[in-house]
């Protein structure tokens, strides 16, 4: 059975319209061990089948062991985009680009495609300040309205420098990330592995949290932030050591400086999140704090 249905792949159609030169998805599957790589495949060949313009490329991190550890494939199923013929494996889904989330795979086709980020040269100049690699992760949920504009600023970045790598991480695919980043409420972002940052962020804003995540701004521990609450996720077996990071603009004011973990790296703090529960997906409001956007209580 399809999973898209008429109007969307005339939607669809009308958007691929825009394409201009080839993009390659690149999938990377584990058939014999992975819940979510069969609807995943069958989604994006939907998709790719839509405009002669998009190849699927479908790849087994076992069979294609060397190729997933060059683009960084740790779990499955991630969804690479990138230009036809490019070595690039920056702009990344792990988990199904479903939900909310199927808007940003279908920015980022057109986008790969054109070449076109649309950033300012104001943000381009602060983005080139990003002088070392880096991962950004942003953790997502389907029924999360917020986590795709912080997913598409992300890799929006990733085009535009060649030192970020960012990708979308759907937690309630990957539970066992829920307890090892400490994550009370989505968009939650981590840059690097030692900074984490909770909320929505306007481009300069986010630019400058990566490079505190990066050490090139002090770190900032202060304004509460309301976010899409995590709730129902089991976070499994704790088959991690306890991971120490430091949430920046996430800490309700007032709250002391971080204390300080093993080798010296700071503990994580626990970030408050006063929202909705999941259930209510799509709040008619949205509050908008320090540039950040939340759900009004």
């Amino acid at each position: 059975m399809p999973l898209l249905d008429d109007k969307q792949k005339a939607d669809l159609l009308r958007h691929f319209k825009g394409l201009t030169g080839e993009v390659t998805v690149m999938l990377f599957a584990r058939p014999a061990d992975c819940d979510f790589c069969k609807v995943t495949t069958d989604l994006l060949n939907e998709v790719t089948g839509l405009s002669p313009k998009l190849q699927l490329q479908v790849l087994d991190v076992e069979n294609d062991q060397a190729e997933a550890e060059r683009c960084g494939v740790d779990k499955t199923p991630a969804v690479i985009v990138k230009g036809a013929g490019s070595e690039d494996c920056r702009i990344r889904f792990f988990g199904a680009p479903a939900g909310y989330e199927f808007t940003t795979l279908v920015e980022d086709l057109l986008m790969v495609s054109t070449g076109k980020h649309g950033l300012s040269a104001e943000v381009l100049a602060e983005l080139g300040k990003v002088d070392q690699p880096v991962r950004v992760q942003v953790m997502t949920l389907p029924t999360c309205p917020y986590c795709p504009s912080m997913v598409r600023t992300a890799h929006r970045f990733a085009l535009a420098n060649k030192n970020i790598t960012a990708d979308m991480v759907e937690v309630s695919e990957f539970p066992a990330l829920v307890k090892f980043y400490e994550v009370q409420g989505v968009p939650h972002t981590m840059i690097g592995e030692t900074y984490g940052v909770v909320g929505v962020y306007k481009e300069l804003d986010f630019i400058q949290e990566i490079l505190r995540g990066i050490g090139k701004l002090p770190i900032e521990l202060n304004e509460h932030v309301q976010v899409h609450e995590v709730t129902g996720i089991d976070s499994g077996p704790n088959i991690h050591e306890p991971h120490p990071h430091v949430h920046g603009r996430g800490v309700p004011p007032g709250s002391p400086a971080p204390q300080t973990g093993p080798k010296g790296k700071p503990r994580a703090r626990k970030v408050s999140a006063t929202a909705k529960p999941a259930q209510n997906p799509a709040p008619k409001t949205a509050a908008k704090k320090a540039g950040r956007k939340g759900v009004k209580k």
